[in-house]
C-alpha cells in the first residue's frame, strides 16, 4: 500500500507539473494572441468605412477634413485606391492661408501617398513620392516625415490608412519651380523652351459630371528638351543649379557664341544659351563655397573662387545659389576629340577590315585594313623612333634611310581571297564638332614584322582623309573618286609614317592628281595643317588608300588606332 501511495503520489505530482509547464507554455502565446485580436478589432473597426468617413469620425482631424471640402479632394479619399494619408492634426494648421487655394491644393496632395503602408512597413521609412509628386522622405535621425512627427498610427480603412502627424509637412519647391518664380535672363532661356501639356498621369479625379464622365483636377506638365537633359524639375533626384546675374550670364554667351554657331542661324543662340545653361548644373547637393574649382554634371570644371553669393535657396530637390558670375576656361568647354578607329560607322566592304586586339592601342583595339602593297618609286624617307629621333644604323651614319624600289609587301598569313583591291577603299568616322580650327592628328601604327625588316627595307605608310563639314552633304563615291571632300577633289589631308614606328602624326594638306586622286605635292605652312570648322555639329570624315599607284593590288593597306582632333583657341 506504501509503495502504491507513493506511486500515486508521483503520478500528481507529474500531472501538476506538466500542467503548470502547459499553461505557463500558453500563457504568452494566448497575452499574443489577445494583442493581435486587439490590434485586427481596431483595425478591422475602420475596415468597412472608406478613407473619408473615418476622417469625418475624428474631431482631431477636422480641420483636414476641412481641407479637403475647400480643395475638393475629399472626393479622392472616397476613391477604392489604395493611399497612405499623413494628416496634421488640428493644432497643426493655424499658419495655413485656408483661403490660399493654390497653396492649399499643395499641401493636401503632398500629405496623400500612393500604397496602404502600415507602421510595421519597411516602404513606410524611405523615400515617397506625394501624389502632389513632391518627395516625403523619411529622417532616421530624428524620426521624422519632412521635418513632421508621427504621434499615432495604422488607422485603417477600406481603402487605406491613416497616420496622425504633430505638424505639416514641409512643402519646398523643386528646383525648378524655384526658379520660374525668379526673373533672370538665364531662367527665361531655359523657361522659353518650355511648352505646357495636360499630365493625366497627376491630375486628380475628384468626381463625375451629369453624364457620368470623370472629373479632373488637372496637372499641366512641362515639356522641355533642356529639362529631358538636366532634370531640375525631377523631385527622385538630387542637384545644385547655379544661376548668374544678367550680365554674368551675358558674358559667358558671348564668350561660347564663337564657338557655337550653326548653319542655321535661328539655331545658333539656343545652342549658345543651352550650353551656358547646362554647365551650371551639378549632380548632388553642393556647397560652392567649398569649392574653388567643380566639375559640372557634363565634366566641365567650373571655377567658384571669389563668387560673390547672392541668394541661396534648399529645394526639395537640392539647392539653387545665385551667384554674380563665372568665366568656363574655353579649354574647359571645347576639348579635343578622340575617335576610336574600331567605332567606324561603315567601311567599302566590311568583310576586308578587321578590328585587332593590341595591347599598346587606346581602348586595346585598333582596325587594319587587309591588302597588298606594291612601292614603285625611288623616295628617300628617314625612319623615326617613338619620339620622333632618327634611328641610327650600324655603319653610324645620322639615321637609317628607306629607300624601296618595286618591293612588294603583304599582309603575312592571308592570302588572295582575303586582300582588297579597291581603289580609294574607306572606312568612315563621324566627329561633332565645334565651330573652330582643328589640327588633325592620328596614330596607325603597322606593327607587322615583315613591313620593316630589313631595317633599309621599310614599307611607307601613307593615308588620306577626306572630310564633309557640318551642314554639307555627305562624302560619296563616283567610281574610284572621292566627292563632297570640303577641300574639293584635288587636295586632302594626308598622313606620312613608315612601318614600324608607333606616334602620334599630325596630318597635313596634300594636292591631288585631277584624274585619280593620287598624292602630287605636300602643301606647306601653318594653313595646310588647319581644318577650318564654320559650324558646329557632325563631321563627316573617310580614311583611304591609293596614294601612289591605282595598279591592282598596289591600292595599300590602311592602319587606324584613333583618330585626334585638336581645336585651336585662344588663350583665356
Amino acid at each position: 500500500m506504501q509503495e502504491k501511495h507513493k506511486h500515486m503520489n508521483c503520478k500528481r505530482i507529474f500531472r501538476y507539473l506538466f500542467f503548470t509547464f502547459f499553461v505557463t507554455l500558453m500563457l504568452p502565446l494566448s497575452c499574443r494572441e489577445d494583442e493581435w485580436a486587439a490590434h485586427n478589432k481596431s483595425s478591422e473597426d475602420g475596415v468597412s468605412k472608406n478613407l473619408l468617413e473615418v476622417v469625418k469620425e475624428n474631431q482631431e482631424w477636422s480641420k483636414f477634413r476641412e481641407a479637403l471640402e475647400i480643395t475638393g479632394y475629399d472626393k479622392l479619399l472616397e476613391q477604392a485606391n489604395n493611399f497612405t494619408v499623413f494628416i496634421p492634426d488640428n493644432s497643426a494648421w493655424a499658419s495655413v492661408d485656408m483661403g490660399n487655394l493654390i497653396e492649399l491644393k499643395l499641401i493636401v496632395l503632398s500629405h496623400i501617398v500612393h500604397e496602404k503602408r502600415l507602421s510595421s512597413d519597411k516602404s513606410l521609412y524611405t523615400f515617397m513620392q506625394a501624389i502632389s509628386t513632391k518627395p516625403v522622405k523619411y529622417n532616421a535621425d530624428d524620426e521624422t516625415f519632412n521635418g513632421a512627427s508621427i504621434v499615432s498610427v495604422d488607422h485603417v480603412a477600406s481603402n487605406g490608412v491613416i497616420h496622425t502627424l504633430d505638424k505639416v509637412m514641409e512643402v519646398k519647391k523643386s528646383i525648378w519651380e524655384y526658379l520660374r518664380s525668379i526673373n533672370y535672363k538665364q531662367v527665361d532661356f531655359i523657361n522659353s523652351l518650355s511648352d505646357s501639356v495636360v499630365d493625366m498621369s497627376r491630375s486628380v479625379e475628384i468626381g463625375v459630371d451629369e453624364n457620368g464622365v470623370s472629373v479632373y483636377d488637372v496637372t499641366w506638365k512641362y515639356v522641355n528638351n533642356f529639362l529631358t537633359e538636366v532634370p531640375l524639375d525631377d523631385e527622385s533626384k538630387i542637384m545644385t543649379y547655379v544661376v548668374m546675374r544678367d550680365g554674368g550670364y551675358d558674358a559667358l554667351y558671348n564668350k561660347y557664341a564663337p564657338y557655337f554657331q550653326n548653319v542655321s542661324e535661328d539655331q545658333t543662340p539656343y545652342d549658345i544659351g543651352f550650353n551656358v545653361c547646362g554647365d551650371m548644373a551639378f549632380e548632388g547637393l553642393v556647397d560652392i563655397t567649398a569649392h574653388d574649382t567643380l566639375a559640372n554634371m557634363f565634366g566641365v570644371k567650373v571655377p567658384l573662387k571669389n563668387v560673390t553669393i547672392d541668394a541661396a535657396y534648399e529645394a526639395s530637390n537640392g539647392r539653387v545659389y545665385v551667384i554674380d558670375r563665372t568665366s568656363i576656361r574655353l579649354r574647359e568647354k571645347v576639348k579635343p576629340i578622340i575617335i576610336e578607329g574600331e567605332n567606324y560607322s561603315r567601311t567599302s566592304d566590311n568583310l576586308f577590315v578587321f578590328t585587332r586586339y593590341r595591347r599598346w592601342a587606346s581602348g586595346l583595339y585598333d582596325v587594319h585594313l587587309c591588302s597588298k602593297v606594291e612601292q614603285k618609286d625611288t623616295i628617300v624617307t628617314p625612319i623615326v623612333d617613338e619620339f620622333n629621333n632618327p634611328i641610327r644604323n650600324v655603319t653610324g651614319g645620322d639615321s637609317v634611310t628607306v629607300a624601296v624600289l618595286s618591293k612588294t609587301f603583304n599582309t603575312p598569313g592571308s592570302d588572295d581571297a582575303v586582300r582588297s583591291n579597291i581603289n580609294n577603299f574607306f572606312i568612315e568616322y563621324y566627329a561633332n564638332v565645334n565651330s573652330v580650327p582643328y589640327e588633325i592628328y592620328y596614330v596607325a601604327y603597322d606593327d607587322v614584322e615583315g613591313h620593316y625588316t630589313p631595317v633599309n627595307q621599310s614599307m611607307r605608310l601613307e593615308q588620306k582623309l577626306f572630310i564633309s563639314r557640318p551642314g554639307a552633304t555627305r562624302l560619296a563615291k563616283d567610281g574610284d573618286k572621292i566627292l563632297n571632300n570640303y577641300l574639293g577633289d584635288t587636295i586632302c589631308f594626308v598622313g606620312q609614317d613608315v612601318a614600324g614606328v608607333h606616334k602620334l602624326t599630325q596630318l597635313s594638306m596634300w594636292t591631288l592628281d585631277e584624274k585619280n586622286q593620287l598624292l602630287k605635292k605636300a602643301l606647306i605652312g601653318a594653313s595646310a595643317k588647319t581644318m577650318q570648322v564654320p559650324y558646329t555639329g557632325w563631321l563627316n570624315m573617310w580614311l583611304c588608300n591609293t596614294t601612289r599607284s591605282t595598279a591592282t593590288r598596289a591600292q595599300g593597306m590602311l592602319y587606324l588606332d584613333y583618330i585626334k582632333l585638336v581645336p585651336i583657341l585662344p588663350n583665356d
